[in-house]
């Protein structure tokens, strides 16, 4: 009888423990699959201020709006020459055009996450406009994701603290959220040309950008 106790004790713990590394595997790969969107956010906002950089041309300006998307177009050229990137029909250049109601310029990509991604500016029925061509609409996303992303890795880590796989400390984290460019057409320059414009290290959409600390493959691992 004793035996018999011993070996349905042994059972019912052995089950228990099954279930809870079930569990703690789907709150891994939650956390995991959210704060991996989260990082590919990251690199987009760094990407849309390093082309705001590269590009400060009034956005208040009808005639500097034509200009700003010729330097966009200039912009991914030379990263194609430089990088032997192919770009295909998602990945064109940020292109605007003058909206009189509105006197500014607007987005005209056709791609909703191309604009999110790393396009400065507003674009019309996305809710987190980027009225102010800062790339703060984008931050507002990614702050939401960021949030969702700190959330599932609190609640794996709290409750799965012995759990085989740990996540990446950066994940939750992105350092572009910190950059302030104020009023890039304060330091707009007429006679500027893309080429002398300032330039980040990152390149989102050539698939082989880079940001440190901030970004994450599937496996978990910095790129």
């Amino acid at each position: 009888m004793k035996i018999f106790k011993l070996f349905f004790i042994s059972i019912v713990l052995s089950f228990t423990a099954t279930v809870s590394a079930k569990k703690c595997e789907k709150k891994y790969y939650e956390a995991r699959a959210q704060c991996d969107e989260t990082q590919t956010k990251c690199i987009g906002l760094a990407g849309c201020i390093d082309r705001r950089q590269a590009c400060p041309f009034n956005y208040k300006s009808k005639s500097s709006c034509v200009q700003l998307t010729q330097c966009m177009d200039s912009y991914e050229e030379k990263i194609d020459n430089e990088t032997g990137r192919q770009r295909d029909s998602f990945y064109t250049a940020c292109s605007y055009d003058w909206d009189q109601n509105q006197e500014s310029c607007e987005n005209t990509n056709p791609t909703y996450d191309k604009v999110t991604m790393f396009c400065p500016g507003q674009m019309k029925f996305i809710i987190e406009q980027d009225k102010k061509f800062n790339c703060g609409g984008l931050k507002v996303t990614l702050g939401k994701f960021m949030y969702k992303c700190t959330k599932l890795v609190n609640k794996f880590e709290n409750d799965c603290p012995d759990y085989e796989k740990k996540l990446p400390s950066y994940y939750g984290k992105c350092k572009h959220m910190n950059i302030e460019l104020g009023d890039p057409d304060a330091a707009f320059l007429p006679h500027q040309q893309v080429e002398n414009s300032p330039r980040g290290l990152i390149k989102p959409i050539n698939g082989s950008g880079d940001s440190g600390q901030n970004t994450a493959g599937l496996d978990g691992q910095n790129k």
